[in-house]
């Protein structure tokens, strides 16, 4: 039971995942109906979302790389560091040198 539960957290991060990376990469009128912080926005969401799924998943590598590219979506600096930290709360219980790094880059 819970690897189907797991199997569809990981289906639906996967498919927010795809669907951020297309919103990052955009298409013609997609770009010219909306502009750059409009995708970023959108596809921050998106990843957003996939690493909510990933993490509900136990999937932490993942998780940890879509919050990533939250944060190269993200302009300010203060939600970057909110999601630097909480990318350090996921690896905490397994990695504490990448735990370390990564509040320190949240500071």
């Amino acid at each position: 039971m819970v690897d189907s539960s797991n199997n569809m957290y990981i289906k639906r991060a996967d498919d927010f995942r795809k669907e951020a990376d297309k919103k990052l990469k955009g298409s013609f009128f997609g770009n010219l109906m909306n502009g750059k912080e409009d995708r970023d926005r959108e596809a921050k969401d998106l990843y957003q979302q996939a690493a909510n799924c990933y993490k509900a998943a136990n999937d932490r590598d993942s998780a940890i790389e879509c919050l990533m590219r939250c944060i190269d979506c993200e302009p300010e600096s203060m939600s970057k560091a909110d999601l630097m930290t909480e990318a350090a709360k996921i690896i905490k219980a397994v990695n504490t040198d990448k735990y370390i790094k990564y509040i320190n880059e949240a500071i």
